[in-house]
């Protein structure tokens, strides 16, 4: 039996064909039309909640307990003294030392490596990292031999020579089978590797982006140093770090230092009516080495001629200019990972609003203009103070952002430090000095920056005036 659709719905079935093609052509050219970040954004729009709820989110690892919101005015010295007032009337009780930074959370999610992952082990066998444990000569050298010892594994892609970039993928391992076959690298897997080392020896870092826009453009990491309290930039490929007198440097502090003596610069090309060029630029910031002054990069042992030819023609000698805009990766979970396309946390990055000028015809990141998004506290503790529940004690709360928290680590006074995972201590405190000391330690075992307060309870009660 043959069906046979009455004349007028064929006439109607073939104009909804006409129409459909139609539509659908039109659609593609509208899309098409759209600038590449539109497009970019649409299809994360409508490709992000398709994959993670096909694929699912991956499993975060545990950061440790923050500090309630009712004990936010307890963090300072002035909470801690009132807090010692009510626990001891009376009695004479001076801080003389109180360090207790404030913890500065980001508004967006980052994706952290799993500290448990037994391929962080491999990694740590396959690449020799274990020397790597041992910080007795600093972190900072640490990190520094870290980086040399990546950047030796493989030479630098020379683009020059007529040679193009392959896709290699993001894991650590695809990257060293990559160099087992004998080819070359850039930047960018160089970064990965760092990042991904530094995760299986228990440190917090992330990738950067960075240069005049995304068509010359520069990765590096940045990890946070628990000596300094602060993220620290590491370039792997030119294989150095920057310090101003003696202490080390972020991307957001290498593009001030860049920003402020371009500003000079285009004022006196614009009094000059020259053009603004990347040789005019370098010369101009050689003849004023004050807009440097105070600092330095320490270069690591790499012998590649390609680093020092390359930074003689950059500003004041060190590559500054690459941090004309950068942007943070939001992921370091690289190895663990691999997240199919269309996945929010594919290649999710941030950037400061007012840097991302010279990226709006690549860039398909998030902006913020809070800097705390970007350089958010890890690995750090702080403590909130309340009268405690016994007489002569205080109550500590301990909150903190610390990946792959494991607990912390707590010294009263010349007492064997203990490790505890509760969010809260009593601090006992008799006539005499006291001192208390708080850091954090995660699955790797990397123990965080320290903070501590010291107090001086005097035996001599305070007299009370006749009425």
């Amino acid at each position: 039996m043959t069906l046979r659709l009455p004349r007028p719905a064929l006439a109607l079935s073939a104009v909804a064909l006409v129409v459909g093609v139609y539509g659908t052509l039109a659609v593609r050219r509208i899309f098409l039309a759209l600038p590449k970040p539109a497009r970019a954004s649409l299809i994360h729009a409508v490709a992000g909640p398709v994959a993670e709820w096909r694929f699912g989110s991956t499993r975060d690892p545990e950061t440790g307990p923050s500090l309630p919101a009712e004990l936010d005015g307890k963090t300072s010295q002035a909470a801690l003294q009132d807090a010692l007032a009510h626990t001891l009337p009376g009695r004479k009780i001076g801080i003389v030392d109180f360090d207790n930074p404030l913890l500065v959370r980001s508004q967006f999610e980052f994706a952290w490596q799993d500290p448990a992952d037994p391929a962080l082990d491999a990694l740590i066998e396959r690449l020799g990292l274990a020397k790597f444990r041992d910080i007795s000569h600093g972190e900072v050298e640490m990190f520094r031999a870290l980086a040399s010892h990546l950047r030796n594994r493989a030479p630098h892609l020379d683009l020059i020579a007529g040679r193009t970039i392959v896709d290699v993928g993001q894991s650590a391992n695809e990257i060293l089978d990559h160099v087992d076959a004998g080819n070359t690298l850039t930047c960018y897997y160089y970064s990965l590797l760092l990042v991904q080392s530094l995760a299986a020896l228990g440190w917090p870092s992330r990738l950067v982006g960075s240069g005049p826009d995304q068509r010359d453009w520069h990765a590096t990491v940045e990890v946070f140093s628990h000596t300094h309290r602060k993220w620290m930039l590491v370039d792997t490929d030119y294989d150095l770090i920057y310090e101003r007198d003696g202490a080390p440097l972020n991307a957001w502090d290498v593009h001030d230092t860049f920003m402020a003596g371009y500003a000079q610069y285009r004022r006196a090309v614009f009094a000059q009516d020259a053009a603004d060029t990347l040789a005019g630029r370098a010369q101009y910031f050689r003849e004023h080495p004050e807009l440097t002054a105070g600092i330095a990069f320490l270069r690591g042992t790499v012998q590649a001629q390609r680093i020092p030819d390359m930074m003689a023609t950059t500003e004041g000698g060190m590559l500054l200019g690459a941090y004309w805009t950068y942007s943070i990766g939001l992921r370091n979970d690289y190895l663990s990972v691999r997240y199919p396309p269309g996945h929010p946390r594919a290649a999710e990055e941030l950037a400061m609003g007012d840097l991302g000028a010279g990226w709006l015809a690549e860039y398909d990141g998030s902006f913020t203009n809070r800097p705390g998004d970007l350089y958010f506290s890890v690995d750090t503790v702080q403590m909130a103070f309340e009268p405690g529940p016994e007489p002569g004690s205080l109550k500590v709360s301990l909150g903190t952002m610390t990946p792959g928290f494991a607990g912390f680590r707590v010294q009263m006074d010349a007492g064997q430090p203990v490790t505890q995972t509760a969010e809260t201590l009593a601090w006992p405190l008799w006539p005499g000095a006291h001192t208390l000391k708080v850091w954090p330690v995660n699955r790797r075992g990397v123990e965080g920056s320290v903070s501590q307060v010291a107090v001086v309870y005097d035996t001599t009660p305070t007299p009370v005036p006749r009425p």
